[in-house]
């Protein structure tokens, strides 16, 4: 291959690997918000009427119990649905955009035209990631049983 095709393989690869790696360092940070947020929920399911803790003593409880690392436990399937469903999102939209203001005579697009390329790339990601999430799911159902045994509701009561 010539460095010319070199390159517009590279120019076509750029949203993906960037779209993708913004998604997954994303994903990343916003994971301890997101898992105090599932157990504040769980506790209230769990424990109605029960005051739910707050975020502050969420975090502080799992880093106590589990160490610094808690916080980040459940982060690898985080990290694959944004590897492949963040990565399609984005890279798709950045490209459809951009098919787009060619065919607009290179001038900027209308809120429709973003709007129907944001939600075409959605779509695709979506199909794209079905695969990996739902035969986990019928693999693996949540074990909702399992919640009902001490050991496991002591995380979420905070005990």
């Amino acid at each position: 291959m010539s460095n010319k095709s070199n390159g517009g393989i590279l120019k076509a690869a750029e949203p993906f690997a960037c779209g993708g790696t913004a998604a997954t360092f994303a994903s990343c940070v916003i994971h301890p918000i997101d898992l105090a947020k599932v157990r504040m929920q769980l506790f209230g399911q769990m424990n109605p009427g029960k005051p739910i803790p707050s975020f502050p003593t969420i975090i502080s409880n799992i880093v106590k119990t589990d160490g610094i690392s808690g916080i980040y436990k459940g982060v690898d399937a985080a990290i694959g649905r944004q590897m492949v469903y963040g990565t399609a999102r984005i890279g798709l939209h950045r490209s459809f955009s951009d098919i787009l203001v060619q065919r607009n005579e290179g001038k900027p697009i209308n809120f429709l035209a973003k709007t129907l390329s944001g939600m075409a790339s959605g779509s695709i990601a979506v199909v794209s990631e079905l695969p990996l999430t739902s035969h986990w799911f019928d693999c693996n159902p949540i074990p909702w049983h399992l919640l009902l045994k001490e050991e496991t509701t002591k995380m979420y009561l905070m005990l």
